[in-house]
């Protein structure tokens, strides 16, 4: 986005932002929308703009700061939310009013705020997706989302072990058993709080 320093311009990029999520609107997709400004170790701190706190910086597209992103929820466990994690920048694309940055939320994006607390560097605002179709928080919050993925997935490779085998007695009651010690596993590891064994049904 560009031209943020006019009121049709802050209008324009609001409305395309908005409109790039709701061609998204996927529960796993993740908008940061702003750009970031980066700290260069390249140049000097004196340059021709004359402007020494602009003249150490870059900045650079949203497509960083969803690598920035992306770099934390790497480094974390599934079920690590997003949410006021630190960014290591020093400066966004455009300064936000709270108002606009609400309605971005709203939208399905989720750009980078200043921090409310210590009033220094920036954060991840929110970890909504860009699905706006229903309120389910598997869908809508990144980190439910990445567990319920964890889970399933693990739960998926287990049951591999069970492919080709013949259905004699008690194989159902087998592939229960290790259902239920995937989701054990996963209370243990904090990436769920509970689960309901009777809940787990297996047909052959």
């Amino acid at each position: 986005t560009t031209g943020w320093n006019t009121a049709n311009g802050r209008t324009a990029n609001m409305a395309a932002l908005a409109a790039s999520a709701k061609t998204l609107n996927s529960s796993r997709g993740f908008l940061p929308g702003l750009g970031i400004r980066l700290l260069r170790t390249d140049i000097s701190n004196s340059t021709s703009l004359g402007i020494p706190e602009l003249d150490k910086t870059k900045l650079v597209d949203s497509r960083f700061t969803a690598a920035c992103y992306a770099g934390i929820a790497a480094g974390g466990t599934p079920s690590l939310p997003l949410t006021f994690k630190f960014l290591r920048v020093v400066g966004l694309e455009a300064d936000l009013q709270p108002e606009e940055t609400e309605l971005l939320l709203e939208s399905g994006v989720c750009p980078p705020i200043p921090d409310p607390v210590r009033y220094r560097g920036w954060l991840c605002s929110r970890q909504f997706s860009t699905h706006l179709v229903d309120d389910n928080l598997v869908n809508l919050e990144f980190s439910i989302g990445r567990v319920a993925d964890w889970v399933a997935e693990n739960i998926r490779r287990r049951h591999y072990d069970y492919v080709g085998k013949e259905g004699v007695e008690g194989i159902a009651e087998s592939i229960k058993r290790a259902t239920l010690g995937i989701l054990a596993d996963a209370r243990r590891a904090g990436q769920i709080l509970s689960f309901n064994p009777d809940a787990v049904v297996v047909q052959i």
